[in-house]
């Protein structure tokens, strides 16, 4: 299900999102924008002896779970099961080699929008880094000033799909906030495949309460 679910529907992004071609502030400065890339950290039930490791930022034990997503709110690609304390730069650099005959690497030309965590790189387009850039400081505080501030702004309005695409996730499959005392390989299959049951809700019911 996963093969048929977990996926691009275009693998060649041939057009324009709406969200991006309608979103006038958006387009042209991000019109060759395509999906959104980030990291996430879910729960994971690990044995004593291994447990350093899967220590992240949190100080919970947790598996740092990388994911593409689309602007349709729904996942394209995703690598599970790398442990909390990865960063998350390593965590892509490890899907990209791990799965070099699955990634869905961005066309030429075209690329996805990621964080300040990731580098900036063709294919990857990043913030400005040391100022303001999330949507939430804009709201709280000054309008942006300086075209870094607007283009931080921008770009945060529209790579926050991904972050709202994971509180739906986790909300809607809450075995992700206290993960069972599975095998780990057990926990893996457990993300993957509630990222396809995600999918497979999001493209049969889109009047789905969780989605509005």
């Amino acid at each position: 299900m996963a093969a048929d679910y977990l996926k691009p529907k275009d693998p060649n992004f041939s057009s324009v999102h709406p969200r991006i071609q309608k979103y006038r502030r958006a387009y042209p400065h991000l019109k060759e924008c395509i999906v959104a890339l980030d990291g996430t950290h879910v729960r994971a039930s690990i044995p004593p002896v291994d447990q350093v490791r899967y220590i992240g930022r949190s100080g919970l034990t947790t598996q740092n779970v990388l994911a593409i997503y689309g602007f349709d709110m729904h996942f394209m690609y995703t690598s599970v099961g790398q442990p909390g304390s990865m960063h998350d730069t390593s965590v892509l650099y490890h899907a990209i080699e791990g799965d070099k005959d699955t990634f869905p690497h961005p066309p030429k030309g075209k690329y996805y929008l990621v964080d300040v965590g990731y580098p900036n790189r063709p294919g990857y387009l990043a913030p400005y880094k040391g100022g303001r850039y999330h949507v939430s400081d804009f709201q709280r505080g000054v309008a942006p000033r300086t075209p870094k501030e607007k283009f931080n702004n921008i770009h945060s309005s529209k790579r926050n799909v991904i972050e709202r695409g994971y509180d739906v996730w986790k909300m809607k499959w809450q075995i992700l906030l206290k993960m069972p005392n599975y095998l780990i390989e057990t926990q893996k299959m457990i993300v993957a495949a509630t990222m396809t049951l995600h999918n497979y809700v999001r493209y049969h019911d889109k009047g789905d309460l969780h989605f509005l």
